[in-house]
């Protein structure tokens, strides 16, 4: 996921885990992305749909 991150984007891409495996994915500064709330993984269409 980072990496398609980068490739996507070229972005700064920080993957924080939290407690219980759940991790948020923060791209340049910005919470984009939060396992909690969503209850799985991003998909590569969520991914894309970044606005970045």
């Amino acid at each position: 996921m980072r990496d398609r991150l980068v490739d996507k984007f070229s972005a700064n891409v920080v993957m924080e885990k939290g407690d219980g495996g759940i991790f948020n994915v923060t791209v340049n500064g910005v919470q984009k992305f939060a396992i909690h709330e969503v209850g799985h993984f991003p998909t590569d269409e969520e991914i894309d749909s970044f606005n970045l």
